[in-house]
């Protein structure tokens, strides 16, 4: 909901470590991120003429955060090359340093 906080995180098919151009990978690139507005695709319409209150998303959505930047030139690139996936992180979230995650260490 817009006011909450978001991490940012982008996953690249490959391209994203210089010594492994081939391998996927996936990093947490903005922190508490203020989400200022989310617009999603209009929802399909019963016949009755009811929009699903549960519908799950479908196609594009258009979600704004606030950040500086560096960090919008970050989501921007990921938004044309790659995946972005929000994650809810309150302003008290532990902060620890950001790695970039690999396929072998996923599961570790």
């Amino acid at each position: 909901m817009a006011g909450e906080h978001v991490g940012v995180y982008i996953s690249m098919d490959k391209g994203g470590i210089e010594g492994s151009p081939d391998k996927e990978t996936t990093q947490l690139v903005v922190r508490k991120a203020l989400l200022t507005a989310i617009q999603r695709a209009p929802q399909p319409v019963t016949e009755e003429g009811e929009t699903d209150a549960q519908a799950l998303p479908e196609g594009s959505m258009l979600v704004t955060v606030a950040v500086d930047d560096k960090a919008g030139q970050k989501i921007v690139f990921a938004a044309e090359f790659a995946k972005i996936w929000l994650s809810k992180e309150p302003e008290d979230a532990k902060e620890s340093k950001p790695e970039v995650v690999q396929r072998s260490e996923v599961y570790r």
